[in-house]
Order: structure tokens, then sequence, then C-alpha cells
């Protein structure tokens, strides 16, 4: 694991590290049309924390991760993949307590190469957590199938 951590902002340092994907499975016939029953992704998923003070005394917290690689399916076709999580929380606390005001921006493809199907989703959610833990989702768009989001 790479971690890199910037210590003398003291509570706000961001936070980054990259793992490996290995072998994470998923069936593609639940999402699409595809009769394909197997996709094997391998690659690297890196994620980053920051949390920064707002010039009004607000804090915004973001959270970062991507990941990207190689596929192949049970018929040897072969994909490559990337995904995308954004999220971004405003809080007056710097440890992004409730109340929390929150975007989470989520994005998957799998693009096929020659032959192979490409799969995708995304969505977008804007929520809102008040000051007693109450979940409020505000606004969701989607594209696709949930079920074509493997990671």
């Amino acid at each position: 694991m790479n971690r890199s951590v910037n210590r003398r902002l003291g509570p706000l340092w961001p936070l980054s590290f990259t793992f490996p994907i290995l072998n994470v499975m998923f069936n593609p016939s639940e999402c699409s049309t595809s009769t394909l029953t197997n996709v094997t992704l391998n690659g690297l998923y890196h994620v980053t924390v920051h949390t920064t003070r707002n010039p009004n005394g607000t804090y915004t917290g973001r959270f970062l991760s991507q990941a990207h690689g190689t596929a192949v399916d049970n018929n040897g076709g072969t994909y490559v993949f990337n995904y995308n999580n954004h999220e971004r929380d405003v809080s007056s606390s710097p440890a992004i307590v409730p109340p929390i005001l929150g975007t989470v921006t989520d994005r998957f493809g799998l693009i096929g190469q020659g032959r192979t199907p490409n799969l995708s989703y995304s969505f977008r959610i804007v929520y809102s957590i008040d000051a007693q833990g109450n979940f409020t989702v505000i606004s969701i768009r989607e594209g696709g199938n949930s079920s074509c989001a493997p990671i």
C-alpha cells in the first residue's frame, strides 16, 4: 500500500493510498442482455481523502476514489475498466459530522475490446444528514443498471 500524508495541516491533512484489485468477479448477465456469466477484474484502486476549511467557517470533506485496469470474461473476451467515485460533504465540523450536505458522483465503465459488449452505470445523488442523523435524498439521477457496478 502506498500512503502519503501531509501532517503540517493537522486534522485537515489529506490521506492517500493505493491498493490492487485482484480477481474481482461479477456476473454481467444480471445487469444486461449479455450471455456472459463471469467477468474478472484486475487493476489498481486509488483513494484520497481531504478536508479543507472554507472562508465562512464550514468544512468541506472530499473522498475521491478511482480504479482502472483490465478484465477477462468467461469466453476469453478482453476489456478495460474505469471506476470513479467522488464525494463532497459540507459540515460545520472538521470531523464532517452532521449536519451535512453531500454530493456523490459514481461512474463505472467496462469497455469491450473487439466484439465484446460495453457495460456502464452511473449515478449522482445529493443528500443531507441532519443533526439527529436523519438521511434525506434531495435528488438522484441514474444511468444504466446498478447491477453493472461491481466496484
